[in-house]
């Protein structure tokens, strides 16, 4: 029997508003980051805890025997506010959704028959979150800025190698993170940051990289230049959804 696929939200009466819209957000970007080939809904309930395994918990994922079967998670919001007085409101939102991505983790585990692992799910989790606010920095900043920066020298853009041996371009929304690089990794000591409208950036960096076969890279950091990997036709749907959004 065919199963169905994709990612739920079902939100109780009584979550605060802004909570729910904060993981409907993330629930669409986890859309376009990974697959969900077993259907499975996040619950969102308004209690301040959930009971699972004889236990109170911030959240929790069902994980049936059989992979026929669909597996759901509940999310606790109840104590939104609490979390706003202690953690500040961008940081108790940034809390919630560390718990949503926790448990991503276990249903990932699930689907590959693994066992799970609460250390795997806390630090993938949390990770996952800190991708995603770094995705949204990224085109947010680009659409309001209206400029996006990459680095390049007298050879030319710079271009370097992913660990799947695939050229990637790397892009900044800022141009002090692109300075960031260029003092921070002797190899681009020479390099200058250069500004790019995002009008070009989207008509035709975007396109020229699609036809070249290369990655672009959004807000690398670190020595090791680590960061988002995107395919250019991705970074224009996300762009477009973006633009849509804010017009809405």
């Amino acid at each position: 029997m065919k199963h169905r696929i994709g990612l739920r939200i079902r939100s109780e009466k009584g979550v605060p508003e802004e909570v729910r819209k904060a993981c409907l957000a993330f629930a669409n970007w986890l859309r376009w980051q990974m697959e969900f080939p077993m259907r499975v809904v996040v619950y969102l309930k308004k209690k301040e805890q959930i009971r699972s395994n004889g236990e109170w918990v911030s959240a929790s994922f069902f994980a049936p025997f059989s992979l026929e079967e669909e597996p759901y998670m509940r999310i606790a919001t109840g104590d939104y506010p609490q979390l706003i007085e202690e953690l500040g409101r961008e940081d108790a939102l940034l809390a919630i959704l560390i718990s949503f991505a926790h448990e991503i983790i276990h249903y990932q585990q699930w689907l590959d028959g693994r066992e799970f692992s609460e250390q795997e799910a806390e630090e993938q989790g949390e990770r996952l979150v800190y991708d995603y606010c770094d995705d949204q920095a990224f085109f947010e900043d680009i659409l309001e800025l209206k400029r996006v920066w990459t680095i390049e020298n007298e050879e030319g853009t710079a271009l370097f190698t992913n660990e799947q041996g695939e050229s990637l371009m790397p892009f900044w929304s800022k141009e002090e993170k692109a300075y960031k690089i260029i003092h921070s990794v002797a190899f681009y000591r020479d390099y200058k940051a250069i500004s790019i409208t995002t009008e070009e950036f989207i008509e035709e960096w975007l396109p020229e990289l699609e036809e070249e076969g290369y990655q672009v890279g959004l807000n690398m950091y670190s020595r090791s230049l680590i960061g988002r990997e995107m395919e250019p036709s991705t970074v224009l749907e996300r762009l477009e959804e973006e633009r849509r959004k804010g017009s809405s």
